[in-house]
């Protein structure tokens, strides 16, 4: 049975980014950022290996682009979606963006 515990803990890997202040120590976001980028890439290995648990030998050449190109797509919807959060902020301030707004972008795209 697959659980969403993997997903969750992805996300968290990316909210956490959402908590850095400028006194933050480089040590620690270093780590943060290794840490969460290793748990990141072990979830999309397993959605990658869960995108072809059911496809035929024979049709793998043809679902290996179309996993590239939605996994590809996500990431970029990701980033489309907290550039919108950073725009509407920005508008909403009517003058430049603060640590706030990017600490609200990052809470949001790890809910989504």
């Amino acid at each position: 049975m697959v659980t969403a515990l993997p997903a969750v803990i992805a996300a968290a890997s990316i909210a956490i980014n959402g908590l850095f202040t400028p006194d933050t120590p480089y040590v620690l976001i270093l780590a943060a950022l290794l840490v969460g980028g290793f748990i990141r890439s072990m979830f999309f290995t397993g959605m990658n290996a869960l995108a072809y648990a059911e496809i035929s030998t024979a049709d793998t050449s043809r679902a290996t682009p179309i996993a590239a190109v939605f996994q590809q797509l996500s990431i970029a919807l990701g980033v489309a979606l907290a550039c919108g959060i950073l725009e509407v902020s920005a508008t909403i301030h009517g003058g430049p963006l603060t640590l706030s707004d990017f600490h609200i972008a990052f809470f949001i795209v790890a809910a989504v």
